[in-house]
């Protein structure tokens, strides 16, 4: 169940029940939480305005049309009880009762894993600052070249909670990028300056054991697995990022954020080769860019995360003004955008 209000969440979820996964670029106090224990028998905590918004001209077609076959002035009374937030619903026609009970029992559905703010607020991903290796959040980003990858990981990197800490804070940051002047993530160099440590690719002559990393460390492969298949290079890159994703939560600091173990950021032009199938099994988080790689986002939602087209079509309306998607692969799976969280088990 989705919450902004941490209050709400800590009611619910207790200490652990609870977990913060997205932020906001214009409001820094915002923040959005997902409940993971004691939810089930609990009011939503969130509430539309309007909450006959939530349904859909499909859900008023299957259920009450098709399903139930009430007449326009049922569907009409159906509908003014909750544009106008009416508490109850009375009618002597039983099908309009069964239709009310079902109807309303999908917009509570909806209530708790479904958030879209009514003023735009920019979300951004939040990883959770567990200390544990529990969980390793490998994250992997998937777009054409200019798509904002660089961009967005640099935000990751650079937004922090109030307490000025974020996932990437107090561990190594080892670069392995082809482009190091790239301005995009010049920021991300400035916040992580003393912790920040780039590879000279022109000095990789073996292969690199996942020993060499500082343990604790956060390790981002920056366009590097694009380099072609003549050079030696691509197999020894190839071989400890599959270490990292496999066993890398193992290798854990000593303290803080490096507890979590070594843990890996890739950004790459083409998320479906098959050399990275290791890869996209063991990371956590998916980001994807509808709006500038359209075709590539679809075919990996079919083909790798295995959407419907119906699906495909409902994420990309929610996110039809949102530079990326990030999907959410490990339980409790969820989807989010710049505007829109949505829980889906």
């Amino acid at each position: 169940m989705l919450a902004i209000d941490e209050k709400d969440a800590k009611q619910i979820g207790g200490k652990d029940g609870y977990v913060k996964i997205a932020v906001s670029e214009i409001d820094k106090k915002f923040a959005v939480y997902l409940i993971t224990h004691n939810c089930y028998k609990t009011r939503p905590c969130l509430q539309p305005k309007r909450i006959d918004s939530l349904l859909t001209d499909h859900d008023w077609l299957e259920v009450a049309c098709k399903k139930y076959r009430l007449p326009a002035k049922e569907i009409r009374k159906l509908k003014k009880v909750w544009a106008l937030g009416a508490p109850t619903f009375e009618s002597d026609n039983i099908k309009s009762q069964l239709c009310f009970r079902e109807m309303e029992k999908t917009l509570i559905g909806r209530m708790k894993r479904l958030y879209m703010p009514q003023k735009r607020m920019k979300m951004l991903p939040w990883v959770d600052l567990s200390e544990s290796n529990s969980k390793a959040a490998n994250v992997i980003i998937i777009a054409n070249t200019a798509a904002g990858k660089s961009t967005l990981l640099t935000k990751l990197l650079c937004s922090v909670d109030r307490t000025g800490n974020n996932w990437a804070h107090g561990r190594k940051i080892v670069a392995f990028t082809m482009h190091r002047s790239d301005p995009s993530m010049l920021e991300a160099r400035k916040c992580h300056k003393k912790n920040w440590i780039d590879i000279d690719l022109d000095r990789i002559n073996g292969p690199i054991s996942i020993s060499a990393i500082p343990k604790g460390s956060l390790v981002i492969f920056d366009d590097v697995l694009e380099l072609p298949r003549s050079d030696p290079r691509r197999e020894f890159v190839y071989d400890l990022l599959n270490r990292i994703v496999t066993s890398g939560r193992h290798e854990q600091g000593k303290k803080g954020n490096s507890l979590r173990g070594i843990e890996a950021v890739i950004l790459t032009h083409y998320g479906s080769r098959r050399e990275l199938r290791i890869v996209r099994q063991a990371c956590r988080f998916w980001i994807l860019f509808p709006s500038t790689s359209r075709h590539q986002a679809i075919h990996i939602m079919k083909s790798r995360l295995d959407y419907s087209k119906k699906q495909i079509a409902e994420m990309l309306d929610k996110a039809k003004d949102s530079r990326y998607v990030l999907f959410h692969n490990f339980s409790p799976q969820y989807v989010l955008s710049e505007n829109h969280v949505q829980v889906l088990h």
